[in-house]
């Protein structure tokens, strides 16, 4: 088993320590985004958040090798709106712009890799805080302070990412390549 930096081991440690914070604050994010998106003139097929469990950053600590995971993990935190179309991804994406702080720089739009003809994870992944002026709880603390993600997709494109993220990018597969050409040949059934 691969050790992790000496600066992720105490990042680890300290995130360890306030999970329940996190937690909290993850709940907070997500009633926050719920009332924003409660505006627009469409339902959404679901939103849901969560705090990042401390097997998963070690894995990723793992993984990345960051050098400053303080700076460099931001999805500690992660907000999920699911649409029911791919035409209200940039609705939803426009709206929370304008409520949120957000890292341009860090933010992606994971759908403009593949052109119409071409399948693979399609996603806005904007990395966010919470604007200062909004809510004062310890919670909104941790919102205001660290970056955190807000993943935007439709519910086809969902349905990909689970499938494709379970079995492609988490699991010990030696031949990921091979399996990654059979799920986009899913996706395009898709």
């Amino acid at each position: 088993m691969a050790l992790i930096p000496r600066a992720s081991s105490d990042y680890l440690d300290a995130y360890s320590t306030h999970y329940d914070s996190y937690k909290a604050a993850a709940d907070l994010g997500l009633k926050e985004v719920q009332k924003i998106l409660d505006t627009l003139p469409f339902s959404v097929h679901l939103v849901t958040a969560r705090a990042k469990d401390e097997n998963s950053v070690r894995r990723k600590l793992r993984r990345k090798r960051y050098e400053k995971p303080s700076t460099q993990l931001t999805d500690l935190i992660g907000i999920r709106v699911i649409t029911y179309y791919s035409d209200e991804v940039d609705q939803v994406a426009d709206l929370l712009k304008q409520h949120f702080r957000i890292n341009k720089k860090m933010s992606e739009d994971k759908r403009v890799r593949f052109a119409d003809n071409q399948f693979g994870y399609r996603s806005v992944h904007l990395i966010a805080k919470l604007a200062s002026g909004l809510l004062d709880s310890p919670s909104a603390h941790i919102l205001k302070t660290k970056w955190f993600e807000i993943q935007i997709r439709s519910i086809l494109d969902h349905a990909w990412a689970e499938i494709e993220h379970e079995v492609v990018y988490k699991s010990d597969l030696i031949d990921r390549q091979r399996f990654s050409r059979r799920f986009a040949a899913i996706s395009g059934t898709l």
